[in-house]
């Protein structure tokens, strides 16, 4: 019989606009981001963050391009970065969390990043 398949979406960070090097990055590493936008048409949002320096393309497997800030290792540090964002006006922004490339819930990093 077969098993049924699970649906993982994977995300793979696009270099081109990416001011910081997500390479030298642990690809089993955990960490919060603040996702500040995301869109079906990414050519035509891009204007809208170049205010912001350091952003993150995320392309997922559902046609959306994500657009986060920062790579941080606490949750205070991402907590402070998303109340600066949202002051600068992205109030729509959250944050995010990753194991590498897959996308946890914030909840899970937390745990993850205190039994380090």
């Amino acid at each position: 019989t077969a098993q049924p398949s699970s649906k993982k979406t994977s995300h793979t960070i696009n270099q081109s606009i990416v001011s910081e090097d997500s390479s030298k990055y642990n690809k089993s590493e955990t960490f919060f981001t603040i996702q500040i936008g995301a869109s079906a048409q990414p050519e035509k949002v891009e204007d809208k963050f170049k205010k912001v320096s350091g952003i993150n393309v995320i392309k997922g497997n559902d046609g959306f391009t994500r657009y986060s800030v920062g790579h941080f290792y606490s949750i205070e540090a991402a907590r402070q970065k998303h109340e600066q964002l949202k002051k600068q006006g992205f109030g729509d922004c959250f944050i995010v969390a990753f194991k590498g490339d897959s996308k946890i819930t914030v909840a899970e990093a937390i745990v993850l990043l205190k039994t380090k």
